[in-house]
Order: C-alpha cells, then sequence, then structure tokens
C-alpha cells in the first residue's frame, strides 16, 4: 500500500534517536502506513468550490484551452510589506526556562555547536534546538510517536477527524496554552488552523490498526491512560494579518532551481490533561527590516500564474479553484536560515485529480519557481 511519506528530520544524541522541528512532512516511524488509505490527501484552509477536474460545465470563465477559473479575485489589500530576517535566538538557558514553564524539573543541558542544544529532564522530558528548529517532548520519543500516529492517521481518514470538546480542557483554552507558549520563542503573529480531537480509545485504535498492518513494529507507547485524551493543534505564524507559507494544508510549488529557498513554517502541537505533550516549532523568525511596497493585483497576478500552464499541452482540464495572498519566508545563501520574507499570490488549481500551487511574486510578478 502507497501511502503519503512525511519526513522526520532525526539526530543521534547520547543513542537516542530525537526529532527536529523541521517542517511539516514527518517520516511514518517504524513503517507507518495509514490504514486503509492507499492514496495522497491534503487539507485546504483556504476555502474553494470543488472542480473534482471535471469537464468545464458551470466554471466561471474560459481562461485558455483547457484551462479554467473557478475561484474569486481577491481583493487589493491595504499594505504589505517585503521584510529582512532572521532565526529568533533561543539561547540554551530559555530551553531551561521553557521546561520550567511547564513544569519540569531536574534540567541539564548539552551543547553541540552555538545553533544546536539539548535540554533534557531526568524525568524523560527533552527540548532540542538545532538549526533555529525547536522540538519538545515531555516524554522523549512517546510524544512525537503519539503525533506521528494521530497526525497521519487524521491526514489519511478525513471522515475520522473530530473537533469536539474533551473533558480536560476546551479547544479555546488548549489553543491559548499553545499560543502563550510561542510567544517564549518568536514575537511573530499565530494562527490556529486546525484543532482535531482524540479520544483515549481512539489513539488505541489507532496504533492498533497500524501495528495490523505492519507499522509499528516497536512502538514506544504501551500505557494508554498515562496519555488519556489528546488535541492535535496546527497553527501557522502570520505578518501584517497575512499567513504565512506552512505546507501542511497547501500544495508545495514546483520549483526548476537546484534547491528550492522557500522556508515553510509553522507550528504542531499535542496538549493533554497534563499540559503541552509535543511542541514542534519550525522556522521561529524575527524581524530585523521592514520595506513598505506596492503590490500588483491578483487579476495581473493570474496572467502570470497563467503563462506556465499555457506553455504546457494539457490532457486534462486545469482549473484554478482558491487564489490568495501570503508571506513566504525565503532561505539565505547557507539554505538554513531565513533571510527575506515577501509577500506572493498563491493559486491553488487542480488538473487531473491532484491539487497544484504556483506562486508569483505579488511585487515584481515572478514565479517562485523560478525563485523570483
Amino acid at each position: 500500500m502507497e501511502t503519503r511519506k512525511k519526513i522526520i528530520i532525526g539526530i543521534v544524541v547520547a543513542g537516542l534517536l530525537f526529532y527536529l522541528a523541521a517542517g511539516f512532512f514527518l517520516n511514518r516511524k517504524n513503517g507507518l502506513m495509514a490504514p486503509g488509505s492507499g492514496t495522497e490527501t491534503t487539507a485546504d484552509n483556504h476555502a474553494s468550490p470543488e472542480s473534482n477536474g471535471a469537464a468545464p460545465g458551470g466554471l466561471s470563465s474560459v481562461l485558455g484551452e483547457n484551462l479554467y477559473l473557478e475561484a474569486e479575485i481577491p481583493p487589493q489589500p491595504q499594505a504589505c510589506a517585503e521584510y529582512t530576517v532572521d532565526l529568533a535566538e533561543f539561547p540554551a538557558e530559555k530551553g531551561g526556562e521553557f521546561l520550567e514553564s511547564q513544569g519540569i524539573g531536574n534540567i541539564y543541558t548539552e551543547t553541540y555547536n552555538e545553533d544546536s542544544y539539548l535540554v533534557g529532564s531526568d524525568d524523560g522530558a527533552r527540548f532540542f534546538y538545532v538549526d533555529g528548529g525547536i522540538c519538545f517532548e515531555r516524554a522523549a520519543q512517546i510524544d512525537d510517536e503519539i503525533f506521528s500516529v494521530a497526525s497521519v492517521w487524521t491526514d489519511e481518514h478525513k471522515d475520522g477527524k473530530k473537533q469536539e470538546e474533551l473533558s480536560f480542557s476546551s479547544q479555546e483554552d488548549a489553543a491559548r496554552l499553545v499560543r502563550d507558549a510561542l510567544g517564549q520563542f518568536t514575537d511573530a503573529g499565530t494562527r490556529v488552523t486546525e484543532i482535531l480531537s482524540v479520544r483515549q480509545d481512539e489513539l488505541e485504535d489507532m496504533y492498533r490498526q497500524f501495528q495490523e498492518e505492519g507499522g509499528l513494529e516497536n512502538a514506544e507507547l504501551t500505557d494508554f491512560d498515562s496519555i488519556g485524551d489528546i488535541y492535535l493543534l496546527y497553527i501557522c505564524f502570520e505578518q501584517d494579518g497575512l499567513p504565512l507559507f506552512q505546507c501542511k494544508d497547501e500544495p508545495m510549488h514546483v520549483s526548476y532551481l537546484e534547491w528550492d529557498t522557500a522556508m515553510p513554517s509553522g507550528v504542531e502541537a499535542v496538549v493533554s490533561r497534563d499540559g503541552i505533550r509535543y511542541l514542534n516549532v519550525n522556522v521561529p523568525y524575527q524581524v530585523k527590516e521592514k520595506k513598505e511596497v506596492a503590490l500588483i493585483t491578483a487579476r495581473e497576478a493570474l496572467t502570470q500564474a497563467q503563462k506556465p500552464l499555457e506553455n504546457l499541452i494539457l490532457d486534462q482540464p486545469a482549473v484554478f479553484t482558491d487564489i490568495y495572498l501570503e508571506y513566504v519566508l525565503l532561505s539565505g545563501e547557507d539554505l538554513i536560515r531565513p533571510a527575506r520574507m515577501r509577500p506572493y499570490w498563491t493559486f491553488l488549481y487542480e488538473c487531473d485529480g491532484a491539487r497544484h500551487a504556483l506562486r508569483i511574486n505579488a511585487v515584481t510578478g515572478g514565479d517562485l519557481a523560478n525563485g523570483n
């Protein structure tokens, strides 16, 4: 059974495998594959009509041969800017302060270089900082595994997604807990994009289904009573009221560069009755300089977005289903640290049953696929 793979970046520390905050494609640990699912699916926080790649009947506009528009053209924003940015500074002593803020004691620190350190607890908690990525686990390896199992399962079983209130906390309070914690890492604004509820018996069922299909041969979690019910939270950063490209709910764009400079950012978290169990923060940034810019309109950007598709021979209809403005973090020469943040008009389109994205520089009209 083929399923979409998520990438977990791992480092061996004192013989233990731990995971960095390196984005939103986590590997399925121990052979994780979503039971009963063999196709790629993605959620879309930018609501749009469904085209299903169907014949063009009812589409709002014909743009070219087999190219159609089924999306509203958004209005021009009031103001926007380009930013010079860097990773938010977070020295090791702050990692210890974060553990203490979560009620965790018996803390020790292991520093590897100026950009990498581990702050741990004799009680099993771990806080990693590596090249700007932050990952916290209340119980090392167990909480990462819980998030991996629950997130993969809910991503690929849309009918299994639940957003009910759990007995230990409201969704609102769980979100506030995580957002308050994020204030220790970055001044960036945040927006909760999704909160999912998983009861203890449902979590046990997820583990059982994975194990029945050959995954999780060496599961770390065996005592489900010690965990209880959980919330899964997905949070994106925002600037000037606009979301930052965060990749979980958005298709990646094609890149014609040797290395794509776009850096997906955002946050994943697990909250239980014990508080925050898991926190994965990707590219927490800080603004250095701001430059006001004038933007091209969404209609002008659409003209540019059509060009790469018009140059293709489309056997199936390509349908633009959503258009929105977002910021994208772009790396510097080292491809590790963010250097710039620019606004892009993002165009989602469907073709032959798959979802794709084009990102057009909202200042110059250049295509991000070409590094513009």
